[in-house]
């Protein structure tokens, strides 16, 4: 892949890609957060042992869910941060071009698809 086939029209179409996942993220982990403060506040009432579990077990869920979501936040403000910096599409750690095919479908996309499979390979051995 050569960089001209990241036009600016492109680029212009990933960051508004990037923004809505942006909007949609902040969103998601609001409102998570706003349910863990009912979950909070309702635990603090008098209730049965029922409840009580089935609130930890959600406040569990949530804060992963959470993390989670937090964690794809972070990866879209880098691939906005690439944009700006005019290094988008390119390999974080092989510094090679991404498939334009791959942006299309992960605009966040970190690594190149080999990049990634190398990764994944080494995390297998690694057990991480």
């Amino acid at each position: 892949m050569t960089r001209e086939t990241l036009d600016g029209t492109f680029i212009e179409q990933q960051r508004e890609k990037l923004l809505q996942s942006r909007g949609q993220l902040q969103e998601t982990i609001s409102s998570l957060e706003q349910e863990a403060l009912s979950l909070r506040s309702r635990s603090s009432r008098p209730h049965d042992e029922t409840n009580e579990v089935f609130d930890t077990t959600q406040t569990e869920i949530d804060e992963q869910q959470r993390s989670m979501e937090a964690s794809r936040l972070g990866e879209v403000d880098r691939a906005l941060s690439k944009i700006d910096k005019g290094s988008y599409g390119y390999c974080e750690a092989s510094g090679e071009p991404i498939d334009r095919a791959r942006l299309e479908a992960q605009p966040a996309a970190q690594y190149s698809l080999a990049e990634e499979e190398r990764l994944e390979k080494q995390a297998e051995r690694t057990g991480n």
